[in-house]
């Protein structure tokens, strides 16, 4: 076994990450994945551990701000948020190191990623859906059935994309009484971000969109042996990034809706949250209230869209909530045609009444 003075940087963070991924840590594969590209080449990664100096990693931090991101034709460099979240990294195995009296001090602390000076800091890093925007994602013919209600599910409940693709079905609660969703989830066996498990009312579009999906799951999915809510057709888990299961899908939605702006799938979670703040769905809800709707782990991250509320957003929601036009209930799968009980309605008016 090497000694203190010959344990290099790189060897002892490996090590760092298997014992992160064996207690569970959230993230972990991020962080892997950010250790392999952005860490384990750095000239100071190569240094035994004790000789990684203050001054190696602001030299790395530097050498960080002019790199080019990838897969940008733009030529774009680096996000500062990459470069942030790799140093948090090295922050982390260097702490171990303290921790395990390897070394002295962390060479890491003091380590600043200096805000970057140009365009992108005139940008919104986030957006939300209009309510026409939402009406045109919920109605548009173009989009299949079942990924409709997907959507739906995602803007009237803000569910993170890892808590919707992971709800399990003894957790969805559509009865009459006290209608909600028990979030248990945001990965296989892995609580939410938060830490833990938060109950969110249903009402609305979030009661009769997951209602109908109810309906059509069983076509949708033939077989389903996590029980899962939103499983893919083969009764497997989504991947988280691949929302409605291809890379072009979600984006091909937005342009058949004649959404032609960037629109992220956790733009949805934006557009529950604004909707609440703005009282587009009756009235304003207090922001504490939209914390513990969102799993929010402080009322601060809950406050950006509250500027949101000074906005022509409000006056466009008028004095009562949404519900979209009407729709037959079709079959969840391509080009089957709808059966006479499909598009029998009368089994349904008291959903749109909900939203209404």
């Amino acid at each position: 076994m090497k000694s203190r003075s010959e344990l290099l940087f790189v060897d002892f963070a490996r090590d760092v990450l298997n014992r992160r991924a064996q207690d569970g840590v959230r993230g972990i594969d991020h962080e892997r994945n950010r250790f392999m590209v952005h860490i384990e080449g750095a000239a100071f990664a190569q240094k035994p551990l004790a000789d990684v100096t203050h001054v190696d990693l602001r030299d790395w931090v530097r050498e960080m701000s002019a790199k080019p991101a990838l897969r940008r034709p733009d030529g774009a460099r680096l996000a500062p948020d990459t470069i942030k979240r790799s140093m948090a990294l090295v922050s982390a195995i260097f702490t171990d190191a303290v921790e395990r009296d390897l070394i002295k001090a962390s060479p890491a602390a003091g380590v600043k990623v200096k805000k970057r000076a140009d365009e992108r800091a005139t940008r919104e890093k986030w957006t939300y859906l209009t309510l026409d925007e939402q009406k045109l994602l919920a109605e548009c013919a173009a989009i299949p059935y079942a990924d409709r209600l997907t959507i739906r599910f995602a803007v009237a409940t803000g569910l993170r994309q890892g808590e919707q693709f992971h709800l399990r079905l003894p957790d969805l609660h559509t009865g009459p009484n006290e209608p909600h969703v028990l979030v248990r989830y945001s990965r296989k066996d892995l609580p939410p971000k938060s830490g833990k498990m938060r109950r969110v009312p249903l009402f609305g579009d979030g009661l009769v969109s997951a209602r109908r999906w109810l309906y059509v799951l069983p076509e949708y999915a033939t077989t389903n042996p996590l029980g899962l809510v939103f499983p893919s057709p083969a009764g497997a888990i989504r991947n988280v990034g691949k929302p409605l299961l291809t890379n072009a899908a979600w984006k091909g939605a937005l342009r058949s809706a004649g959404i032609t702006r960037r629109v992220r799938w956790h733009d949805l979670r934006h557009t529950f949250c604004t909707n609440l703040v703005t009282g587009v769905l009756g009235h304003p809800w207090p922001l504490v209230a939209v914390k513990e709707m969102a799993g929010h782990s402080s009322v601060t991250i809950t406050e950006r869209y509250a500027h949101v509320g000074q906005k022509d957003l409000v006056q466009l929601g008028a004095a009562s909530s949404f519900a979209h036009e009407p729709m037959p209930i079709v079959s969840a799968v391509p080009d089957a045609s709808p059966t006479e009980r499909d598009l029998d309605w009368a089994g349904w008016d008291d959903d749109w009444e909900v939203a209404s």
